[in-house]
């Protein structure tokens, strides 16, 4: 049996049988067999990603679940669409805290919006592929580490408020496995999933998809309500709920120099960091995707929680 059959083969066992680890295996050492790298190239154009036919994707797949090693587990790939916009996503979970994460593929993109005084002016940013957590990170899983919170309600599905950004970064030191706070760039370019509108979903404000002061009856929601409600990329409750905490030093607006390759801006001795998304007691308003805010890193707040991402080595 030629390779081509033998992948085509085991692709159509696959759809009879997807939970079989062993069938799962073999096909992805197939694929790695016949593409190696080859296939990566497409990770870094979220235009080439959604180009390329499945199987290619596949290869792409696997090679990342090799490199991420035994810390990680593939849960699954699956289409996601919000408009007009699709991305067939892998799905991993990291096992020590049980935190979930999309792959998606890098890009392009536009920082920032002409109507937002603080995200002046617009400028491109390429950001290199990615893990990036699909909610907020919760309760259950911050409490599987330990860190130091003051949180305002209890509950193992809610997002994880109250914390400094000097404890979020104590307690991703503590997990290791080189995760990390996104950079403003990072998180945007995530959050719009190749939008360019005021809110991810569109220009208008959606209360399906956002938790925000009018309808959040002024406290924290499980992510979890809002998962048939994601972004093109999967990622739940990237506006509205809790503001998200980025790795980025403060400054009021774009000008001046700015990382145009995805890395945060500035450096760890000023005293305000940049949060991202609005919050359970913002308004609509707070909510769009260009909209920041600086806040003290040591202040602990029920307004802020934060995502975590990890860097993937494919140079």
């Amino acid at each position: 049996m030629s390779f081509d059959h033998q992948i085509q083969h085991l692709r159509r066992a696959l759809t009879i049988d997807p939970n079989n680890p062993g069938l799962r295996r073999h096909y992805d050492n197939a694929l790695l067999r016949i593409y190696g790298r080859r296939c990566l190239d497409q990770l870094h154009s979220m235009e080439l990603w959604n180009g390329s036919d499945r199987v290619t994707q596949d290869a792409a797949i696997a090679y990342v679940s090799q490199e991420l090693g035994h810390s990680w587990r593939r849960l699954d790939i699956r289409d996601y669409q919000c408009n007009a916009l699709s991305f067939r996503i892998a799905i991993y979970e990291h096992i020590a805290t049980g935190m979930i994460f999309h792959l998606i593929p890098g890009g392009t993109f536009t920082l920032g919006s002409s109507q937002v005084i603080e995200a002046r002016p617009t400028q491109e940013v390429t950001i290199s592929p990615l893990l990036i957590s699909r909610d907020p990170i919760l309760q259950n899983q911050w409490d599987k580490i330990g860190g130091e919170d003051r949180r305002k309600w209890t509950h193992p599905d809610l997002p994880i408020e109250g914390v400094a950004w000097k404890s979020i970064k104590a307690w991703l030191t503590k997990v290791g496995d080189e995760i990390r706070l996104p950079s403003e760039s990072e998180w945007e370019y995530a959050c719009r999933a190749g939008s360019q509108s005021r809110y991810f979903w569109g220009s208008a404000m959606d209360p399906n998809y956002c938790g925000h002061k009018q309808n959040s009856k002024s406290r924290t929601h499980p992510p979890k309500d809002h998962r048939d409600w994601s972004n093109a990329f999967g990622l739940v409750d990237m506006l509205g709920n809790v503001f998200e905490a980025c790795e980025d030093r403060y400054y009021p607006d774009y000008y001046g120099n700015f990382p145009l390759d995805g890395q945060p801006r500035g450096d760890h001795r000023g005293t305000e960091r940049v949060r991202r998304g609005g919050s359970w007691c913002g308004y609509p308003g707070d909510c769009q995707v260009a909209y920041r805010k600086p806040y003290p890193r040591w202040k602990q707040i029920s307004t802020l929680g934060f995502r975590a991402i990890r860097s993937l080595n494919l140079d």
